[in-house]
């Protein structure tokens, strides 16, 4: 995630709003589309992609949503900020997406410098 650069794209609001009702993912569609017309072209990128992917839930209105962070999330949909672990109520992951428990113990203890008790 350190890597990527936001750009803003404009394409209307009829497209926009089309693209919605058929519920089409508009990053991930065009980040498609030019690995297609790259690869038609000879060139090869290597995507940077997280080794872990949490589920979280969102303790204000419960929301629960994908992050690669162990930190601090936002929620997509109250915008509240919280906690991944907090002191006085643990974590609040839900599933591991992508990974393992041993990638999320590693990053833990790197992050927090301390281990995680089980």
């Amino acid at each position: 995630m350190d890597n990527e650069e936001k750009i803003t794209l404009w394409i209307g609001k009829e497209l926009k709003y089309a693209a919605k009702a058929v519920k089409i993912n508009l990053s991930a569609f065009l980040r498609e589309k030019l690995k297609e017309e790259l690869a038609k072209r000879n060139m090869e990128v290597k995507l940077d992609e997280p080794e872990l992917i949490l589920e979280v839930r969102c303790p204000y209105c419960g929301f629960k949503q994908q992050t690669s962070t162990i930190k601090t999330v936002q929620c997509q949909r109250c915008k509240k900020f919280f906690k991944v672990y907090t002191r006085k109520y643990g974590s609040r992951i839900t599933n591991i997406i992508k990974g393992d428990k041993q990638k999320l113990f590693a990053l833990y203890s790197r992050v927090f410098r301390k281990s995680i008790m089980v």
